[in-house]
């Protein structure tokens, strides 16, 4: 897979590989993002996403990225066609209690099965141990997402352990499967 990274600016770099291109979403997007996820299936499996997801929930989160833009690496996932089209996010974001940046991702109903989260949390994770000094990348999952699962192995992560996430559109916390990938896994997986 080919991956190019330029920077338009420090905090929003551009990533293009094969099929994707990787960039910060911008207001234009807002009511795309909200159609994506207004799905029980994305806010069930992800701590921050309510459902039902309105425009005003995407403007809010776009809000919160504008916000930090040095702490966070947050990307809009577009599909790399000669109109390039938004079909979910990936982010790379330092929590207060974790020194690791925490993997995040989505992907709209239609475009799950084919690879682009995996392609997109890959790229995500080469960006951020090659131009950052991340010196490990964290990541879980609801023990019962088989799906999100399978993209963290195959990013090479390594099983934590077990912890509990509060999830805002249950209400309620969940368990989690932990995760976490260091830079000297990261880089001998790359020597293979």
């Amino acid at each position: 897979m080919t991956i190019a990274v330029t920077c338009t600016a420090p905090a929003s770099p551009f990533i293009e590989t094969d099929r994707l291109i990787l960039k910060r979403p911008d207001r234009s997007h807002a009511e795309r993002i909200a159609q994506l996820c207004d799905d029980p299936t994305i806010a069930e499996n992800t701590a921050l996403i309510p459902h039902p997801y309105a425009v005003s929930d995407a403007n809010e989160w776009l809000d919160l990225i504008e916000a930090r833009p040095s702490a966070d690496l947050v990307f809009g996932i577009y599909l790399n066609i000669p109109d390039p089209v938004l079909i979910g996010a990936v982010s790379l974001q330092r929590e207060e209690q974790n020194r690791d940046p925490k993997l995040g991702y989505w992907l709209g109903a239609a475009y799950r099965g084919h690879g682009f989260s995996t392609e997109a949390a890959r790229s995500v994770i080469r960006h951020g141990f090659l131009a950052h000094d991340f010196t490990a990348v964290s990541v879980s999952c609801r023990i019962t997402n088989a799906a999100s699962r399978r993209v963290i192995e195959k990013c090479g992560f390594t099983y934590a352990g077990l912890g509990r996430a509060h999830l805002r559109s249950l209400d309620r916390e969940e368990p989690m499967d932990l995760f976490r990938l260091t830079r000297e896994q990261w880089q001998r997986r790359r020597r293979r």
